[in-house]
């Protein structure tokens, strides 16, 4: 009879983005230490790419923000008594598109934030909590601790359920003794308006 491999989501990242909501699929059949380690390395790979992306994209918007408020000013500089066609549009209004601007700005900065949650991820205590959205720090399984690094992750995890990371956070002596907290936050890209 053959058995199937024990395998279970794990979520991270932006809840804002589709793969997220779907997570990430891992095998348990190992033991504790050899499952962190892996789920260190695809954290910090998925991460580390997603930021690049999300970054550039943020940019390039806050590029065209920047970029149509140059014309519009430009052109109301110029007497046009038109001025840009969309303007009759408050969103592509001078105030609309500088609202905007600072929209991005706001999410440039919560994006440099958010990221820094994964710095040392490597070297970091990381360990798995049950996905409850009314709980920001889910109790940890106790994947990380030492007594229980040599035991197989899925005598410790249900394939039923499904998993957030959670980071060890660092007190202020710069030792693990803080909370664990998710590795988990929402920036879309998109404006509220969807421009």
């Amino acid at each position: 009879m053959a058995t199937s491999t024990p395998l279970i989501w794990v979520q991270f990242g932006n809840k804002a983005h589709d793969k997220h909501v779907q997570g990430s699929c891992f095998n348990t059949d190992v033991d504790c230490n050899i499952f962190l380690d892996s789920l260190r390395c695809r954290v910090k790979e998925s991460m580390e790419e997603y930021a690049r992306q999300l970054d550039a994209d943020i940019k390039m918007k806050l590029q065209e923000a920047r970029e149509k408020i140059a014309a519009l000013e430009f052109s109301n500089g110029q007497g046009s008594s038109e001025g840009d066609p969309a303007s009759s549009d408050p969103q592509n209004s001078l105030e609309g598109l500088r609202a905007r601007e600072a929209a991005y700005k706001t999410k440039h900065e919560g994006l440099a934030q958010e990221m820094s949650k994964f710095a040392g991820i490597l070297e970091a205590t990381l360990d798995l909590g049950k996905c409850d959205m009314l709980e920001a720090a889910p109790s940890p399984l106790n994947l990380s601790l030492e007594e229980n690094s040599r035991k197989r992750a899925s005598t410790l995890i249900s394939p039923k359920e499904r998993y957030v990371v959670i980071r060890k956070g660092e007190g202020s002596d710069g030792a693990s003794t803080a909370p664990f907290y998710t590795l988990c936050f929402s920036i879309s890209v998109e404006d509220e308006k969807g421009s």
